[in-house]
């Protein structure tokens, strides 16, 4: 089946997504995907993927938000036969899907090498769609930048490289970050930092974790008068005490 393929792309914080939906009574559904490209250009693709228990073949010409797209199913023996003529690294990852105000969202977690990477995908209807899109507030807090067009960022420039390319706008290399560490009294809540996040995105997005954790314990516990909440919310503030 072919079709155009509108789609905009978002590089994305290493936030707790199951909590952050659930928190917001959204539904999601979780894919475990396995894939790889037999050619992978900037303006063309050969990919195959198994997700769960199916085999899928996908091509793809263009390059940034419309790219024309061909998808069908193949069988097992086809999908692994085509794996042993792949060159490239084999791209494992979690997608989040779920719909907020009406649109589409899919969200990659990768793994293995390219752990720390993620990735929000949204596709559109059509170009005017795509060109009125607003993020939603409940995402806002997440997103480090759109990279549409950032080629460097596409699955087939990932299963090349292996890694988590480097951002430009990134002050600080993890190394840098772990050495300043290293210096300092460790503290007793854990910061995660990944290899494209500096120390200023990363602790924007731990602060923020934090605060929206203590003003929801502060929420529940005028709503139900249970004291175990208060307990949550001082937890909180000795984490906001150790950073």
């Amino acid at each position: 089946m072919s079709h155009l393929e509108i789609e905009k792309r978002y590089l994305v914080k290493s936030d707790n997504i199951e909590k952050i939906l659930e928190n917001d009574f959204i539904e999601y559904s979780v894919e475990k995907i396995e894939q790889f490209y037999l050619v992978a250009t900037i303006d063309k693709t050969l990919r195959y993927r198994k997700v769960d228990n199916r085999y899928i073949k996908n091509s793809k010409q263009g390059s940034g938000l419309v790219r024309q797209e061909q998808e069908s199913d193949v069988s097992k023996e086809e999908y692994y036969s085509a794996k042993a003529q792949n060159s490239g690294a084999i791209i494992k990852k979690l997608r989040y899907k779920f719909i907020i105000d009406g649109y589409k969202f899919e969200l990659d977690i990768f793994k293995g090498a390219l752990k720390g990477l993620r990735i929000l995908e949204i596709e559109f209807a059509n170009i005017e769609e795509a060109t009125n899109f607003t993020m939603p507030q409940i995402l806002k807090p997440l997103i480090i930048k759109e990279i549409t067009n950032e080629a460097i960022y596409s699955n087939g420039a990932l299963s090349k490289s292996n890694k988590i390319p480097l951002r430009a706008d990134s002050h600080y290399s993890l190394e840098q970050i772990l050495q300043e560490a290293k210096k300092r009294k460790k503290a007793k809540f854990d910061v995660y930092i990944s290899e494209y996040e500096n120390a200023k995105y990363a602790l924007d997005n731990t602060f923020y974790r934090i605060s929206s954790s203590l003003k929801l314990q502060i929420e529940l516990f005028l709503q139900t008068q249970d004291f175990s909440y208060i307990k949550g919310a001082q937890k909180s503030l000795l984490r906001y005490r150790s950073l």
